[in-house]
């Protein structure tokens, strides 16, 4: 886990005698500034390229007004490591029976591939849609696996039951969708039945000591902002909203 500086604000006057005080975690540094702007100033001196982690409970200090940004990046390898437990947390949820009949897919074929090489157990079918031709995945996927793929250009509005959509692609509209959604892409998708990959809960105990310092629900972001992959045993509760992650905006300063 890449070294993590997570910001707090002291509640009382007079705490410590400098414009900040260090605590070292692990690996983890804590922050404490005096409720001042000038203190903010100080840590862009002493830090002037690190991601800064705005402890969950002082976001909203008066202090920290305009000088805060929301992080919501994710990387597809970090969505990929869990994105089984993810469509099986979401066939509980909506009561199919798994294998799928049919999983749809809204990527580039690259995508859309290392995507069924970790879902081949859970579907009988898998449609990936994208103007992109295919390539020679799918070959070889049907040929060593028996893994059953076809490729559309654009999104066909029949409804499958007990099947499911995995969106990468952000430029689709799903509104007219029925099946439920797992939204990996950045752009939001409106429906009842929508798992945002970017909110759900997800933890293990190598984040524990970082949740603590920072006081929040884990997600996917969260490890992308501290350069880790989600291991195998990872908890995924996709019922469980994680919390959002603001930084220290230093364009501010």
């Amino acid at each position: 886990m890449d070294n993590t500086v997570i910001l707090n604000v002291a509640e009382k006057k007079g705490c410590f005698g400098h414009a900040l005080q260090c605590d070292k975690y692990e690996n983890i540094s804590v922050i404490t500034i005096k409720k001042r702007k000038r203190a903010l100033k100080k840590i862009f001196k002493t830090l002037p390229n690190q991601n800064i982690l705005i402890n969950n409970l002082i976001k909203d200090e008066y202090i920290l007004n305009n000088c805060i940004k929301e992080y919501n990046e994710i990387s597809y390898k970090t969505v990929f490591s869990v994105i089984n437990k993810i469509c099986r947390c979401t066939a509980s949820k909506y009561g199919i029976q798994l294998p799928f009949e049919e999983i749809y897919i809204y990527a580039i074929p690259k995508i859309a591939y290392k995507i069924i090489t970790r879902l081949m157990d859970i579907g009988r079918m898998f449609t990936i849609v994208s103007e992109e031709p295919p390539g020679k995945e799918a070959d070889e996927l049907y040929f060593e696996h028996g893994c059953i793929i076809r490729h559309i250009k654009k999104a066909e509005r029949r409804n499958i039951s007990d099947s499911v959509v995995i969106r990468v692609d952000n430029m689709v509209d799903l509104t007219f969708v029925s099946s439920p959604i797992i939204n990996v892409a950045e752009t939001p998708v409106l429906g009842d039945k929508v798992i945002d990959a970017r909110s759900i809960y997800v933890f293990d105990d190598r984040l524990l000591m970082l949740c603590r310092l920072w006081g929040g629900n884990s997600s996917l972001k969260l490890y992308n902002l501290v350069g880790e992959m989600p291991p195998e045993n990872a908890k995924v509760d996709i019922n469980k909203t994680a919390d959002r992650i603001f930084l220290l905006d230093m364009n501010q300063f």
